[in-house]
């Protein structure tokens, strides 16, 4: 039970609740019941003493017996409270009743009478008091004599009664705040426990990573405050672990097409490496035809070429990753021009038909690069197009497009044409001397100038357009 209430906050926070608004309870009582009586009896003693001395000033001032005996009277019923006029110890005159003001139990005193003494039918007696009474003494002067006015109940009998009655209700008011005290700090811990025992559990979960948690949106106090933190924390916590798991997708996409690279790269130098060892190993050995070197030279030089290309188109595509374009104006349309008049020889053997249609277009980028970007797109479609067909090149309206005829391929190999390496008809692109390695190269520069393009399979055509916008 110990180490349940130890560790149950809710529990906890009842009984500090609870204890502080009774002891606040009885702190406010127990100075009720001391305050209130002195205080009441200060007021009614003032209140007393006014009509004390405003009888006093009424008798004074009348002459008839009588009507001294009826005021004196009223004033004793109506105050109630017992009156004694007192000359030289001895009671000449009474007024009120004693019965409320003597004890009859006390053998200390004696009992009088109730009756009226008439001032002029005076009857001494002689004063015996109760020692526990309150008694207070005036001086008053009825029909020019002086006498001593003792005065029997009052307002300490009212305040007595005040004290009695605050004593008796006392406990059921303790026992009554005893219960309202409960029941507010009851609520009281689970307004401010509930909140948090929410906060514990939305943290749980966040360390559970489940960043599904809603935050306390009826609370605009600190608590409130702290859940709408808690919540935000969640939030930017789990956009970043998506980020990251994003950027790690990301990381090993990339990992994976440079494990494809570097393999098809393996594959590719492999090749022409086999040859020109055979080659010359023949031709050092004397193997066969092998021994003419006049002969297997050039070939082997030629193997060696085409490895050297291979090596340096696979330099140009790692050094492009880390290379930091120069933005400047690019003037499109001479440079087209001027590749097309470096194929020109090409062009004329192939016999193609060449339709271009290019308009004066500016661009922003780096032009070295932008360069040999046309540049191997235009050379692909004269390499890779069949005699007698047709090439058509148009600039305008923000784009370039690119189309060769005499081609058929499906949608399929469409989408690998920038793969690295990837060859349609590999026999034929490595008689023409392709790495397969220069659209993987030219989406890399499209790339760093955040280009869009595409590549169109037709029917006995593909077009390749860049937006330039």
């Amino acid at each position: 039970m110990k180490k349940y209430i130890k560790s149950n906050l809710t529990i906890k926070l009842f009984l500090l609740i609870a204890s502080s608004l009774v002891t606040v309870s009885l702190i406010i009582c127990f100075i009720f019941s001391i305050v209130m009586p002195s205080s009441f009896e200060v007021v009614q003693s003032k209140n007393f003493e006014k009509k004390v001395n405003k009888i006093v000033e009424e008798v004074k001032n009348k002459d008839n017996s009588e009507t001294i005996d009826l005021t004196m009277e009223l004033f004793a019923l109506e105050n109630n409270i017992y009156i004694e006029i007192c000359q030289n110890q001895k009671v000449i005159m009474n007024f009120g009743s004693s019965r409320s003001f003597i004890d009859e139990n006390n053998l200390d005193f004696f009992y009088y009478d109730t009756s009226v003494n008439s001032i002029e039918n005076i009857v001494t007696k002689d004063v015996a008091i109760a020692q526990d009474t309150d008694i207070s003494k005036q001086k008053i002067e009825i029909l020019n004599q002086t006498y001593d006015m003792l005065i029997y109940g009052g307002e300490m009998q009212t305040v007595n009664i005040i004290t009695s009655i605050i004593n008796n209700i006392i406990p059921w008011i303790l026992l009554f705040v005893l219960i309202i005290s409960s029941i507010i700090a009851w609520y009281s811990s689970k307004f401010i426990t509930n909140p948090i025992k929410k906060l514990r559990n939305d943290t749980k979960q966040i360390a559970n990573l489940d960043f599904n948690i809603s935050p306390l949106n009826d609370r605009t106090d600190e608590l409130g405050e702290l859940s709408q933190d808690i919540n935000t924390l969640a939030i930017n916590l789990n956009n970043a672990i998506n980020k990251l798991h994003s950027e790690l997708e990301l990381e090993k996409q990339l990992e994976q097409k440079q494990r494809l690279f570097f393999a098809a790269a393996s594959h590719e130098l492999k090749t022409p490496l086999t040859i020109i060892k055979s080659k010359l190993e023949g031709m050092i050995y004397g193997y066969g035809d092998y021994k003419d070197h006049e002969i297997y030279l050039p070939s082997t030089l030629k193997t060696a070429t085409q490895m050297e290309k291979i090596i340096t188109d696979i330099l140009n595509s790692s050094q492009l990753e880390d290379y930091s374009i120069q933005k400047i104006n690019i003037h499109l349309q001479p440079i087209i021009e001027n590749i097309l008049e470096q194929y020109s020889e090409l062009i004329s053997a192939k016999k193609f038909k060449m339709s271009v249609i290019l308009e004066d277009l500016v661009i922003i980028g780096d032009e070295t690069m932008f360069t040999k970007a046309i540049q191997n797109i235009i050379g692909n479609a004269i390499l890779y197009t069949s005699e007698l067909s047709q090439i058509t090149i148009t600039l305008t309206n923000n784009i370039l497009s690119v189309e060769n005829f005499g081609v058929n391929i499906s949608s399929d190999q469409v989408q690998q044409l920038c793969d690295p390496f990837y060859r349609i008809e590999k026999s034929r692109n490595k008689q023409t001397g392709g790495t397969g390695l220069g659209l993987c190269f030219v989406k890399q520069i499209l790339e760093k100038h955040n280009l869009q393009f595409e590549i169109i399979a037709e029917e006995n055509s593909l077009i390749f357009k860049i937006y330039l916008l």
